[in-house]
């Protein structure tokens, strides 16, 4: 019985090891029938199935990677499709990027990729492995917590580093793609003919200083307050609040004390006594005086009293509209410096880093497929943000979409790197 169950297991063993071997037979074969039925059909075979660049060693990878992962996909998932689609979309946008890169070195060893348009070649190598570093990065996270909707870190450090770690590569590969395309921005600014296009590096720079310092920027721990085991804080005691309600106490002093204070009370009263007499005499000089000016004001004194008059209605005219210009500016400050700028950079500075990519691509390839990258980065977003509100999609659907998103992103990466990294584009 042992000896039957020794074969047993070892045919076991043997079908499932050349399980992937007869499945790529298979597919061999049904290809080699296709391509019999083109010869006789006079079709050229490249113009149809491509069968040149699909026997390529990327597609055998692919192919292979695929018969690997699918089998423990489909078994972790227990058949949900939906889990299974969501960690293929993840397994092909790492193996999108990895042959990006690998078209992109092989075409820099032969020289003249993107037509010569590279001004710095090697920094555009250093994107593309940026790029896959993120795919391998986000992966793992995804490996880690979970692929559905609700499959984040529970932890908020893990969180925020994975998230930086999203942005940073992100901005990385703008700057690398456009220092690459466009070179360094000259500092001779005044110059006649002065190219301003490398000045767009600018923007995925400005979001990379803003980025690590808000990512090491300490963090505010308010104070806590101590309540109560009734959940009342704690109040000052009756002792201190009395005390501190008590007016002072006067000391009481000694005899010698307070004969002097009396002599000094006696002193002030009568120096206030004199004082009052001695005004009262002022005011009856005064009146005398009054009586001996002549009556009614003279005509100088009415010019004067006139141009007082208008001086000070100048004087008020000047400070009324001075006073309504500075209102005004000050509510324009007010209303100006009251605005968001924080968001208002944030998104100068992430549609400026988006614009900056695409524009590099376009140069680089002039090809339509570049648009891809605006569309699947600002205008995807923003539809299913809003597609949810109104309820039109779950929370599952539109993450599904935004995921098939991230794939087709990795799939123009890969159209653009394998048509235009040859010397010749295919």
């Amino acid at each position: 019985m042992g000896w039957f169950a020794e074969d047993e297991a070892t045919d076991y063993l043997e079908m499932v090891t050349s399980l992937p071997c007869d499945l790529y037979s298979l597919l061999t074969t049904y290809l080699f029938i296709v391509y019999d039925i083109i010869i006789a059909c006079g079709i050229s075979v490249g113009e149809v199935l491509a069968l040149k660049e699909w026997w390529g060693t990327e597609h055998t990878v692919m192919v292979i990677w695929l018969a690997l992962c699918l089998p423990a996909y489909w078994k972790r998932s227990s058949g949900n499709c939906q889990d299974i689609y969501l960690q293929l979309v993840s397994g092909f946008t790492g193996l999108m990027m990895f042959g990006s890169f690998m078209h992109l070195a092989s075409g820099l060893q032969s020289g003249g990729v993107f037509g010569g348009r590279f001004s710095m070649p090697t920094l555009g190598l250093l994107g593309v492995v940026v790029m896959m570093f993120g795919a391998n990065i986000d992966g793992i996270k995804k490996e880690i917590y979970g692929y559905g909707v609700a499959d984040i870190p529970a932890d908020e450090k893990c969180a925020v580093v994975f998230d930086s770690i999203k942005k940073f590569i992100s901005l990385e590969t703008a700057i690398f793609f456009a220092l690459a395309t466009f070179g360094l921005p000259s500092l001779d600014i005044g110059s006649e003919n002065y190219n301003y296009i490398p000045l767009l590096s600018i923007f995925p720079i400005l979001g990379m200083i803003r980025a690590m310092d808000t990512y090491f920027s300490p963090k505010v721990v308010e104070a806590e307050v101590t309540l109560a085991i009734n959940g009342i804080p704690p109040q000052p005691k009756e002792d201190e609040q009395k005390d501190a309600d008590k007016p002072e106490e006067i000391v009481e002093s000694s005899p010698s004390v307070k004969e002097e204070v009396e002599k000094i009370e006696a002193e002030v009263k009568e120096k206030t006594d004199e004082g009052v007499e001695t005004e009262e005499k002022a005011e009856e000089k005064v009146e005398e005086k009054v009586d001996i000016e002549p009556k009614g004001p003279s005509l100088i004194g009415k010019i004067i009293s006139k141009v007082k008059s208008l001086l000070e209605s100048v004087k008020n005219l000047i400070l009324t509209v001075v006073g309504k210009i500075t209102s005004s500016i000050t509510c324009l400050l007010n209303y100006v410096l009251s605005l968001p700028w924080n968001c208002i950079i944030n998104m100068a500075l992430y549609l400026g880093t988006k614009i900056t990519l695409t524009y590099s691509f376009w140069c680089l390839t002039e090809d339509s497929a570049v648009f891809a990258f605006p569309v699947i980065d600002l205008v995807l977003p923003y539809l299913v943000t809003k597609a949810k509100e109104r309820k039109w999609l779950t929370d599952k659907t539109g993450h599904l979409i935004s995921e098939s998103g991230t794939l087709a992103l990795g799939f123009t990466h890969y159209y653009i790197f394998r048509t235009y990294s040859a010397v010749q584009p295919i």
